[in-house]
């Protein structure tokens, strides 16, 4: 049953309509009790009124109440109200069924009905269906009506379990300059319905995939874990899982480390620092900058280094500096290019140093052009290292007081000796 409250100023009554001025109250549980009625002041409002709950069925009149809103307390929210003489209980009766009636059905086809919520199942014929509807006694949140999918996803009427995935595999791979366990696999199948497929790690849930048959797995030292037990499963519609298939390693890329995927707010993270160096002093750390879209790391006047970007200071070399993880020899690849915001006519000046010793180039400084479209490139190999041996890639300082930006996304691939 539904209350709807009436306000009404003497001389200014209106019979209740669907618009009426107020609120609906439907019970749906347990019954209420209503003590008082109140009505919101403000600063202009000092009339009288008489307050009424009225039946919405029939517009009788169950309970009211007059306030004159120049006496008595205004509260907190700035309402006023008054007590009944004779408080209101308004209890629950039975509900009136809803009925849904379809339409663009075939007249003469069958359709198989069935709810997601409700027990209403269900041999009907189309017309039957547009004419009579479907019947409902309680609607139920986030109800659905289902014609002719008697075997919907969480019907419940699925008891077989899928059958598992093939071909699974684990590799070393990379996305967005990120490397991380790349699983794949051959996809399983259902009776019915395949809904997802869930990866294991160690026995352990990791993820779930609902569309594709690729997971890429990067979090935290991911790439380093490809020994772990990973293993896939297919669930279909009712949540029915097939055997875990384990994943069996492939070949795949090299341990990589690239500026793009390792860019961090913090030093030293996935082997990366970032300094500079002061009228040729000692390199010193930059500091983080929470500014533009994704943050960038500071120094002396215009010193910064971003993603993939850098840009020396009017006195400041700068250094995105790679810190080997272990003993190895390293490959070293990419290239350099001028940033369309800086196309000032001024080249930028490059080089790579191993242990503040030059290894590109071999001499003197590489001149990156003053134009985005022309770029220097390079790629230095069998470059032996010790654990925590650093690699710094550096622009030397421009003597002018205006930024100099320039792309630079270095690789650095490194193969581990025992």
């Amino acid at each position: 049953v539904s209350y709807v409250t009436s306000v009404v100023k003497p001389g200014g009554r209106q019979a209740v309509k669907d618009r009426a001025f107020g609120m609906a109250i439907q019970l749906s549980g347990e019954p209420i009790t209503i003590t008082h009625l109140g009505l919101y002041g403000g600063d202009s409002n000092q009339g009288n009124y008489t307050l009424m709950v009225v039946r919405a069925e029939d517009g009788s009149i169950v309970g009211s109440a007059n306030l004159d809103m120049s006496r008595g307390h205004v509260d907190a929210l700035g309402f006023e109200y008054v007590r009944l003489q004779e408080p209101i209980r308004l209890d629950r009766v039975a509900r009136r069924p809803v009925v849904v009636k379809p339409r663009g059905l075939i007249s003469g086809a069958a359709y198989e009905v069935c709810c997601a919520k409700s027990d209403c199942q269900a041999s009907r014929s189309g017309k039957d269906l547009m004419d009579k509807g479907i019947e409902i006694g309680s609607v139920k949140a986030n109800e659905l009506i289902f014609l002719n999918l008697p075997h919907y996803p969480g019907s419940g009427q699925d008891k077989t379990p899928p059958a598992p995935p093939t071909q699974v595999t684990k590799r070393i791979g990379s996305n967005l300059g990120v490397q991380g366990i790349e699983i794949g696999w051959v996809p399983g199948s259902d009776n019915n319905w395949v809904s997802y497929y869930e990866v294991l790690k160690d026995g352990g849930l990791l993820d779930t995939v609902a569309k594709g048959n690729f997971f890429f797995c990067h979090e935290g030292t991911a790439r380093n874990e490809l020994q772990s037990r990973y293993e896939v499963r297919t669930v279909d519609g009712d949540g029915n899982r097939s055997p875990s298939v384990p994943a069996q390693e492939v070949g795949g890329e090299p341990e990589t480390y690239r500026a793009l995927g390792g860019f961090s707010p913090t030093q030293g993270a996935n082997q990366w620092k970032y300094e500079e160096a002061v009228e040729s002093g000692k390199f010193r750390r930059l500091r983080w900058n929470s500014g533009g879209y994704e943050g960038r790391w500071v120094g002396s006047g215009w010193a910064r280094i971003g993603r993939i970007w850098m840009q020396p200071g009017a006195q400041s070399d700068v250094s995105r500096t790679f810190v080997a993880p272990a003993k190895g020899v390293l490959t070293i690849s990419g290239s350099i290019r001028k940033d369309p915001s800086s196309e000032n006519g001024r080249p930028v000046r490059a080089c790579i140093l191993h242990k503040d010793r030059q290894i590109w180039p071999i001499s003197g400084w590489a001149e990156i052009p003053p134009v985005f479209s022309k770029e220097v490139s390079y790629r230095l190999e069998d470059i032996a290292v010790e654990a925590g041996d650093t690699v710094r890639f550096f622009l030397q300082r421009t003597g002018h007081p205006a930024p100099d930006t320039v792309i630079w996304d270095p690789t650095v691939v490194i193969e581990r000796m025992k």
